[in-house]
């Protein structure tokens, strides 16, 4: 079990760190391009990558009879009712991915990275609603260290009470999308774990991938977007999608050594990351505030999902306060324009 457990850290850390990567490249693909096809183009891609590795696979007896997609088929996955989840699934998925996109394309890296924080919250707000489970204590604060942290990377001294800044916040472009994705994931990731115990990972992960090209696919067909501009990047567009099929493979492979909120709480931990990217790829500005801000968001999330000892919520909480002053003492006010005195607009007569 040791072993097993190294093994699924492991992956999931490599799926964290290989997001990172994911999320500059398709931010250069995305930028100023077409977002419909340029989506359409790297889910199409991913597809195609993982049919070429199952297509090897096929000539490999042994690897052939342990895959559920060659052992069942079409017909087996739809009498043991695993076809219906993957469809709602990859529905909820491929409208999460359309919106998580967008965020990225509108949007700094170093805003929309710290929002995936948000997606156990959403989960814990589903679990209440649907199921009237009552939170603990604990995971009340960690819902508080995210809430607070993804606010802080947004407040300027200019904002004078918690509302404006709140309100701020939901006004900022990329946010409300990035808002929707967390709540279509929050749902996704529990039909993920379901499904990946029924399937083996490879199998599942081909399904995904083409059932999310599938449908962006057919979304095209009905909006009819602009085309791809004539110098599109195209280089951006085939690295975005190989390194997201070595993403996905990482992160569903991990599912079967390690319990899915531990796979969560370590793709998470790539925001910090990804705030970095953010600043150093695209010049992004509030770098420092930002980062520190997106630490007391990592720290919510450890807390929401380890039951610590008293000693480690000390730990965290106060690494989290810590970074909350930090961010406050990083925040710069907006500079206003600067106004030009009447006298010298109006030159003075003879």
């Amino acid at each position: 079990m040791a072993s097993l457990s190294s093994t699924g850290l492991f992956l999931a850390t490599a799926a964290s760190v290989g997001n990172v990567g994911f999320d500059v490249a398709a931010k250069r693909a995305l930028g100023g391009n077409s977002f419909l096809h340029t989506t359409l183009r790297i889910r199409a891609l991913v597809a195609l990558l993982l049919t070429v590795v199952l297509a090897g696979l096929w000539f490999h007896t042994s690897t052939r009879s342990s895959l559920s997609l060659f052992r069942l088929g079409f017909y087996g996955l739809a009498h043991e009712g695993i076809l219906p989840v993957l469809l709602l699934s990859t529905g909820l998925v491929t409208a999460a991915i359309l919106l998580y996109y967008r965020s990225l394309q509108v949007a700094p890296l170093s805003v929309t990275a710290p929002l995936f924080g948000l997606t156990p919250v959403f989960l814990l707000a589903a679990g209440f609603l649907i199921f009237r489970q009552i939170p603990t204590l604990r995971l009340v604060a960690g819902v508080v260290c995210i809430l607070f942290g993804s606010i802080l990377a947004h407040w300027t001294p200019s904002r004078r009470s918690f509302t404006a800044a709140c309100s701020h916040f939901l006004r900022e472009k990329g946010i409300a999308p990035m808002l929707g994705a967390c709540v279509l994931l929050s749902i996704t990731n529990l039909l993920d774990r379901w499904l990946v115990l029924r399937l083996d990972v490879l199998s599942y992960a081909w399904l995904y991938v083409v059932l999310c090209a599938l449908f962006t696919w057919v979304l095209v067909l009905v909006v009819r977007p602009a085309p791809l501009l004539a110098q599109s990047p195209r280089g951006w567009i085939a690295l975005a999608g190989f390194i997201d099929t070595i993403v996905l493979l990482l992160h569903f492979a991990s599912l079967q050594y390690v319990d899915a909120v531990v796979t969560i709480a370590i793709k998470r931990s790539g925001m910090l990351l990804s705030v970095i990217a953010g600043a150093y790829f695209f010049q992004e500005r509030n770098g420092r505030q930002r980062l520190a801000a997106a630490f007391v968001v990592m720290m919510g999330v450890l807390t929401m999902y380890f039951d610590l000892s008293s000693w480690g919520l000390a730990l965290v909480f106060g690494a989290g306060a810590a970074s909350a002053v930090t961010a406050f003492l990083a925040a710069r006010p907006k500079h206003e324009p600067e106004t030009v005195p009447d006298a010298v607009l109006r030159p003075s007569l003879p």
